[in-house]
């Protein structure tokens, strides 16, 4: 009588696929709570004009992270997560609902000295100067909006 066995490479294909289907599921379920909380504060509007191409702001958030000693892929990861989900890196972007602007979303009425008129490179070491003195790091600061959704 033959017994049979698990075939490993079988296996291993259906734990990726599961792996699959779970990343998918979970993109999908950010992406509707992102949209469900853009509605809810009003959504995310630009204001007047062009907006830098966000591969060069990303380019300069990743040499400024660097040049901060926060480098590495963890803590870009996380910047890329935080500030897509909270501006999609746009220079313009303005909450309708609570006034805050730019790529970090500097909210106006906690931080009253910081002027509206930023360069997207200057909204940047803003914001990664406001991370590393609140968090510690982009992980920290990422970490706590996924808890709170506000960082």
């Amino acid at each position: 009588m033959a017994v049979e066995r698990d075939n490993p490479i079988e296996r291993l294909a259906a734990m990726r696929q599961r792996d699959a289907d779970f990343t998918r599921q979970i993109s999908q379920m950010y992406a509707a709570r992102r949209g469900a909380l853009q509605r809810r504060a009003g959504g995310i509007s630009g204001g007047a004009g062009a907006a830098p191409a966000s591969g060069d702001l990303q380019a300069y958030a990743q040499q400024r992270m660097a040049a901060l000693g926060m480098g590495g892929s963890d803590n870009w990861n996380a910047l890329y997560s935080l500030w897509q989900k909270e501006s999609g890196w746009n220079p313009n972007a303005v909450n309708k609902s609570s006034g805050a602007f730019g790529i970090a979303q500097i909210l106006p009425s906690a931080h009253p000295d910081v002027p509206r008129n930023l360069t997207g490179q200057q909204q940047i070491d803003w914001g990664l100067n406001y991370i590393k003195q609140r968090y510690g790091s982009p992980s920290g600061a990422w970490a706590h909006s996924q808890q709170t959704d506000w960082y």
